[in-house]
């Protein structure tokens, strides 16, 4: 059977490869983000564009973390088995409280034709790489990119709402968003501020792109201020993925031959109607 499982492994890994690079968004989408205590709550990694895509499965070679966090700081994995869609679960087992839900590839270099990088950089608000790309006569030199995913979302089970505002933690990402209050308290019609930290730290001048499940288009692209915080309108109920990135110059050593280096971060809510 293990003879079985590892070329399926490195199938299954080179798919998720070829579907991450021809696509922007990466996302953690649970079931749904508000359960009973005693419900299991299947979570999709999923991949694409316009918060429309395909279901990727969880392939531990893959992925450097996969986690759940409770009440109480207790960390599971979430995966629910070898190459299974969905990818993982959030079993609360009886016990109310946030569930936050964790992930991290294991990272992959890309090669990216010219005109697709180019306007690669554009959506994502990544100026000063096509600054640099203009200032040196590289627009028509394909982009070469190594990149990690660090996407999450939370599952809130039993009804006190007020579990939510451990939503405004910092899950330990290299890059990440995080809520300033609770969001699942959020209501159409409010506005979200979100810290945009890297390496724990906050960040200016990071694109924020939000998009709302079945829109079919961006909604939004704010940008974060000069201590790190971006605000964005919730203009409607429904599911919101809000996603990001950030990219730096790749160090020069032996073994990199790749230009930049991007990290990608994501988080998914579900916004109910006004009260």
């Amino acid at each position: 059977m293990l003879k079985l499982l590892k070329p399926l492994a490195a199938a299954l890994a080179a798919a998720a490869v070829a579907s991450s690079a021809t696509a922007h968004e990466f996302w953690l989408e649970p079931s749904k983000s508000r359960a009973t205590v005693d419900e299991e709550i299947p979570v999709t990694i999923a991949v694409g564009q316009h918060f429309v895509g395909n279901t990727l499965p969880w392939i531990p070679q893959r992925a450097v973390r996969f986690d759940v966090y409770g009440p109480g700081g207790k960390m599971e994995e979430a995966g629910a088995a070898f190459a299974a869609d969905p990818a993982g679960i959030v079993r609360p087992a009886g016990r109310p409280g946030l569930y936050i839900v964790a992930y991290q590839n294991v990272g992959d270099r890309i090669t990216i034709d010219a005109p697709t990088f180019n306007k690669y950089l554009e959506e994502e608000g990544l100026d000063h790489i096509l600054r640099h790309r203009q200032e040196n006569g590289l627009m028509d030199q394909p982009g070469q990119e190594f990149y990690t995913r660090f996407p999450k979302t939370w599952v809130l089970a039993g009804d006190n709402v007020n579990a939510g505002r451990w939503a405004a933690a910092p899950s330990k990402l290299t890059f990440e968003m995080v809520p300033v209050s609770n969001p699942f308290e959020l209501r159409a019609g409010d506005t979200l501020t979100l810290d945009v930290l890297y390496e724990g730290r906050p960040l200016s001048g990071i694109q924020v792109n939000t998009f709302v499940k079945g829109a079919g288009e961006r909604i939004q692209a704010v940008r974060s201020d000069a201590n790190g915080r971006a605000t964005v309108t919730i203009d409607r109920a429904g599911r919101w993925l809000f996603a990001a990135v950030h990219a730096i110059p790749a160090e020069k050593k032996p073994g990199v031959d790749w230009d930049w280096e991007s990290f990608w971060t994501s988080l998914t809510l579900d916004v109910p109607p006004p009260q």
